[in-house]
C-alpha cells in the first residue's frame, strides 16, 4: 500500500494493519465527507453503480509493471 504522507510503500503481513482504527464518516451536501455529522437535514441518498471498473489482465508494458508493483 502506498502511504502518501510518507511518500513510501508499506508492506505488511496483516490486513487491515493493526494501527488502523475504524471511524465514522458522514455524507454532507455537494458530495463532501466529514467526521462530523451534518448540522442540517439533507438528502440521505446516494447513487450506487455496482458495475465493476474494467481492468486489463496484465500491464501493457514493462514501465506499467513498475508503476503497479513498485519493481520490475
Amino acid at each position: 500500500m502506498f502511504v502518501t504522507g510518507d511518500n513510501r510503500w508499506w508492506c505488511g503481513t496483516e490486513w487491515p494493519p493493526a494501527r488502523v482504527r475504524p471511524s465514522l464518516w458522514y455524507a454532507h451536501p455537494a458530495g463532501r465527507l466529514d467526521i462530523e455529522p451534518p448540522t442540517q437535514s439533507s438528502v440521505n441518498a446516494y447513487r450506487y453503480d455496482p458495475r465493476p471498473v474494467p481492468v486489463r489482465a496484465r500491464p501493457r508494458s514493462r514501465f506499467a509493471a513498475i508503476l503497479v508493483t513498485g519493481h520490475s
